[in-house]
């Protein structure tokens, strides 16, 4: 039997926008931001997948 999904685990993954004027080194925090809110929703779906198996 599935156990209901945490309503946490149900939100959007969110990524800030980006600086208006971005340097480069501005760049390389922000690619690094949206690869951590990637990791993030990936570890989210995992874990759904855990609970609906």
């Amino acid at each position: 039997m599935n156990q209901p999904i945490p309503a946490n685990l149900l939100s959007n993954c969110i990524a800030n926008l980006p600086p208006q004027k971005m340097t480069f080194g501005d760049s390389i925090r922000y690619k690094e931001h949206l690869f951590n809110v990637i990791e993030m929703c990936n570890q989210i779906k995992k874990a759904i997948k855990e609970i609906i198996k």
